[in-house]
């Protein structure tokens, strides 16, 4: 009898549920395609400065080749792009102080750099330590420092990051700032403690989940998926 009512309930849960959705198409595409993308990176960092209260952040798809989010670090905040990258455990941003074609962007990559000014803000610490990673694609260096970096709504009051003093030239083309690695801490240069570590006392499940929006054709951009902290 056990097993005939098993049977019974499977049959009636075994349902099948098929919903049909679109897509819009690449935003960041359209945006350059109408020369409007830089206004809206413009919009879309000050929003982030503004909107800093809920647990999840958007992804900007790159060309289909990485996946972009958006930061704020020091007092008064300062905005970054920053690759989401958990392939690797370090925070790093480009110092101000670097003028190289490198740190500034070079011109027909159609983005300018926005770049970590120490000197403006007040809770920055600066360490003794250097710090150096090498990448598939690239390399960059620096000093090691601590300051508060925020995004998806939550802030790390003292979170430790290198400030890039030289960049290898790739990434004077990509509309990147910097990379916050949200991998484990094994994988950290330096023993920096990662900031996926820092975050999570204050989250109500020590994860993070992705979702990757599906483009049916090739993206050069725009909307990219979701990145959430603490919950599924």
């Amino acid at each position: 009898k056990t097993f005939v009512l098993l049977a019974l309930v499977a049959a009636c849960s075994a349902a099948v549920f098929k919903v049909p959705t679109t897509q819009s198409g690449s935003l960041r595409a359209k945006l350059i395609s109408e020369g409007k993308y830089q206004n809206f990176l413009a919009a879309q960092h000050a929003a982030r400065i503004e909107q800093l209260n809920s647990g999840s952040q958007p992804f900007v798809d790159y060309y289909d080749d990485f996946y972009l989010g958006n930061i704020t670090l020091g007092t008064p905040a300062q905005p970054a792009t920053i690759v989401l990258d958990t392939g690797s455990s370090n925070l790093w941003v480009i110092d101000a102080a670097c003028n190289t074609q490198a740190c500034n962007g070079y011109p027909d990559s159609g983005y300018k750099k926005q770049k970590f000014d120490t000197t403006k803000s007040s809770t920055f610490t600066k360490e003794t330590r250097k710090f150096s990673i090498q990448y598939g694609s690239g390399s960059c260096n620096g000093y090691l420092g601590t300051d508060t970096v925020s995004f998806g709504g939550l802030t790390i009051k003292t979170q430790e990051f290198g400030v890039a003093t030289h960049l290898a030239e790739v990434f004077g083309y990509q509309p990147v700032d910097g990379i916050l690695g949200l991998g484990w801490p094994a994988l950290a240069v330096d023993k920096v403690t990662p900031p996926m570590q820092n975050l999570l006392p204050q989250l109500d499940a020590q994860l993070f989940t992705v979702w990757l929006d599906r483009k049916l054709t090739i993206s050069q951009g725009g909307s990219g998926g979701l990145i959430t902290y603490g919950a599924i």
